[in-house]
């Protein structure tokens, strides 16, 4: 066996280790993103469901029924969200949702 030909072996051995590698990064990148937006997804209906909760004990009680309750300031990272309480349901969207 030549030097010639060990090398060639080598180069086309590492462009496909080189390969594989990308695409095994590309596959594992896409479902880190869809984990992250299910994540977000969730703390997301947590808070909403939280501030249900607490408009369905306001109701329950009725007048006179005071308490102090609060939003986290971000949810994975978002910052930039509304909440919305319309037709008796809660809501919160932010710029992808």
């Amino acid at each position: 066996m030549s030097k010639a030909q060990v090398s060639n072996e080598f180069l086309i051995f590492v462009t496909l280790l080189f390969l594989i590698s990308i695409l095994v990064f590309s596959l594992s990148s896409s479902l880190i993103f869809q984990a992250n937006e299910v994540k977000t997804y969730e703390e997301a209906k947590k808070i909403c469901d939280d501030i249900a909760y607490e408009i369905n004990l306001a109701l329950k009680v009725g007048d006179g029924y005071e308490r102090e309750f609060f939003v986290p300031y971000e949810i994975n990272g978002i910052a930039d969200f509304m909440i919305k309480i319309e037709n008796y349901s809660v809501s919160l969207e932010w710029k992808e949702y």
